[in-house]
C-alpha cells in the first residue's frame, strides 16, 4: 500500500510558524475532525508524552511525532509544513519544516 493511502487529509496542513507544541495542538485538531474522533485530549497527551521521552526530529526538517491511542482506522497520518520552521528541541537547535503525525 502507498503512503499516501495512509493519509487522514490528501493535502498538508499549512502550519503558522510557532513553537512545537501549537503545532502538534493543530495537527492533532486537523486529524480528530477529519476523523469524527473526539479524543483530541488523549491524542495530544500521549503525543507530548512520546516528545518527552525523547524528540521525534529525525533531521533534514523532519519530525514523525507519534502515539498509539485506539480509534478507527486503526492507521493515520497527518503532514504538516512550515517553511519558517519550528523549534523542536533537536540538536543544535534545528527546525522541523515538515511534520508527520502519526
Amino acid at each position: 500500500m502507498a503512503f499516501r493511502d495512509y493519509l487522514t487529509i490528501p493535502l498538508l496542513v499549512d502550519l503558522k510558524p510557532g513553537d512545537k507544541v501549537q503545532a502538534l495542538d493543530e495537527l492533532v485538531r486537523t486529524l480528530c475532525k477529519t476523523l469524527g474522533v473526539r479524543k483530541n485530549k488523549q491524542i495530544m497527551d500521549e503525543v507530548l508524552k512520546r516528545e518527552d521521552s525523547a524528540s521525534t526530529y529525525i533531521g533534514q526538517g523532519v519530525a514523525l511525532p507519534h502515539a498509539r491511542v485506539p480509534i478507527e482506522p486503526e492507521f493515520a497520518v497527518v503532514v504538516g509544513r512550515c517553511i519558517a520552521g519550528i523549534p523542536f528541541d533537536a540538536a543544535r537547535g534545528a527546525q522541523a519544516q515538515i511534520i508527520v503525525l502519526l
